[in-house]
């Protein structure tokens, strides 16, 4: 171990400068201190090369930024190392990464915290100098900020034309993060109101249990290209605001495939506060593939598996989703559209979102007293639309869907969320179900199921294999 003795004067433990390049084994890099306009203190990488092999960052404090280890512009790798209870007063309890490259295979991310943004991981890049983030079997977990970004923020820094910073997560979890203000597991921020210049890639993950304002699992905002796949997004809290599995906003896009979203809630009395406790896209658009929606709530308003809207903190932008193949069921709201809310909030923009070869049953809501009509399935309002691409199946006519291959039931006979192959969490039809050999190709795109079967079977054993 080396560490900073108890009483000693402030002092960072390791600095590597230009060209220089650092290998550890099976070190412990403990309590370094910097007082004033430092950032560091654990390791500071200023254009080197670092691997830390089995090493564990623990304990390090900074007034300024970067409590545990500062990569800028340079390479940094973890494996099978530990960044634990870090602190910095401002931002990047335990990592920061600017315009550099930072990898972390089998690795910890646990229980650092910051004053502003980012305990655990801030990710920033510039135009000509990319900021990257690649995360593999790694834990991002109980890391908590006083700003937005718990578990990771990432921002572009300035102008910038094209790309300027990205992650990528792989069979990686996120789980037990709390932010006061924003995202509170991930939160992505671009630079561009018109162009993407932050990506985010999230693969065969978990992402559970964070807290958070706007998006308490993942926020992506002002120009990011947002996907996640094969991932299960359970149990997050949006707090006084909206978004607890994710939000989407402001020029965005996200391609939520194969994924589950479980126990994911919104809770606010504000203006835009309370939706979407699943999803909610906002001023951008979205395609959802062969994902499952289930348990998820709007405790105080709309929208508890999916919440679509223009002109939240704009002035109104287009909003697009594209559902396929996918499942919402048994969510929650407390008003209106508890499997899916659209509404127009701003000017002449348009909002629409069209469904196909999907199951929408048992979201529900209060009877309302006006009408005595349950809105549960569907609710769209001030122009915006919600429509039927074919082959859905709804438990009830709200929703209004008659393309071909539509069919209104009185029960979709789902069993409950179980394992039932692949890599999330899936409702498996009953004998008899009116989903059974009913649904229609839309060739690539769901040839498959969500656990990656062949959506063409014999689902009622007469001989003749249908979606």
């Amino acid at each position: 171990v080396v560490r900073r003795a108890n009483g000693a004067g402030p002092f960072r433990i390791f600095y590597v400068s230009e060209g220089a390049r650092l290998v550890l084994n099976d070190l412990g890099i403990q309590n370094g201190r910097l007082d004033g306009n430092i950032r560091g203190g654990g390791i500071y990488n200023l254009m080197g090369e670092v691997v830390l092999n089995n090493c564990a960052v623990t304990g390090n404090q900074v007034e300024l930024q970067c409590g545990g280890i500062l990569n800028h512009k340079g390479f940094m790798t973890l494996m099978n190392s530990r960044v634990n209870n870090n602190a910095a007063e401002r931002d990047g309890g335990g990592v920061c990464n600017w315009d550099g490259n930072l990898m972390a295979f089998g690795s910890e991310v646990d229980g650092n915290s910051s004053g502003g943004n980012a305990g655990g991981i801030y990710n920033a890049g510039r135009e000509n100098a990319h900021g990257s983030v690649f995360l593999k079997e790694t834990e991002l977990t109980n890391n908590r900020a006083a700003g937005v970004g718990a578990g990771l923020y990432q921002r572009t820094v300035g102008s910038s034309s094209h790309v300027a910073v990205s992650l990528t997560v792989v069979d990686s979890t996120i789980s037990g993060n709390v932010a006061l203000s924003g995202g509170g597991g991930l939160d992505i921020v671009g630079y561009s109101g018109s162009l993407i210049t932050s990506r985010a890639d999230v693969r065969n993950s978990t992402i559970s249990d964070n807290q958070g304002r706007w998006g308490a699992g993942i926020f992506a905002w002002y120009g990011t290209e947002l996907s996640v796949t094969g991932t299960m997004i359970t149990d997050n809290q949006a707090i006084d605001a909206s978004g607890g599995g994710i939000f989407v906003g402001h020029h965005s896009t996200l391609l939520l495939a194969r994924s589950t979203l479980v126990g994911n809630s919104a809770d606010g009395s504000g203006e835009y506060e309370g939706y979407g406790g699943g999803v909610a896209v906002t001023d951008s658009t979205a395609e959802i593939r062969l994902s499952t929606f289930s348990g998820n709530r709007a405790m105080t308003r709309d929208g508890a598996a999916l919440w679509v809207s223009s002109g939240v903190g704009s002035d109104g932008l287009d909003a697009a989703v594209k559902i396929r193949g996918s499942t919402l069921y048994r969510n929650t709201a407390q008003r209106v559209g508890a499997g899916i809310k659209a509404g127009r909030n701003y000017g002449d923009a348009s909002v629409t979102v069209s469904v196909l070869n999907t199951i929408l049953a048992e979201n529900s809501v209060p009877v309302r007293q006006d009408t005595m009509v349950d809105y549960g399935n569907c609710f769209s309002d001030n122009g915006a639309t919600i429509a039927s691409d074919g082959y859905n199946v709804v438990d009830g006519g709200v929703c209004g869907f008659s393309a071909n291959g539509d069919r209104v039931v009185d029960d979709v006979m789902l069993f409950d969320l179980e394992d039932n192959g692949g890599p999330t969490l899936t409702h498996m039809p009953r004998s008899g179900s009116p989903v059974l050999d009913t649904g229609g190709s839309d060739g690539p795109v769901t040839c498959t199921d969500q656990r990656g079967y062949l959506r063409r079977a014999d689902g009622d054993h007469d001989g003749e294999c249908l979606c």
